[in-house]
């Protein structure tokens, strides 16, 4: 898991436009898997779920109201075509090593 100082410095560039990568940060291949079809703000919660923060503390994080993030969830889910009530968590699981390189 991500400190919680590692986890803003990449909140922050995200909401930049940009992609932060870091040793202790799991590091995307983007050009390899389907995360790359998420958008900034589902990538944003995608990483905050990977790194086991529910709903709720993600909508407090970001300031956003608990149905947005449940919309990103959704939308998260659409785009992986996954479903199901751990979706998100099983698909991290099952493809931790190609997501995040290991």
């Amino acid at each position: 898991l991500a400190s919680p100082n590692q986890l803003l410095l990449c909140l922050e560039e995200v909401l930049k436009g940009k992609r932060y990568i870091d040793s202790s940060m799991p590091n995307l291949n983007q050009s390899k898997n389907e995360v790359s079809k998420l958008s900034k703000s589902e990538f944003t919660v995608f990483m905050l779920i990977s790194n086991e923060y529910k709903t709720k503390q993600i909508a407090n994080f970001l300031n956003v109201s608990s149905k947005t993030i449940e919309n990103h969830r959704s939308n998260i889910c659409k785009k992986l075509n996954i479903s199901g009530v751990n979706a998100i968590n099983n698909y991290i699981y099952k493809n931790k090593e190609s997501i995040f390189g290991g």
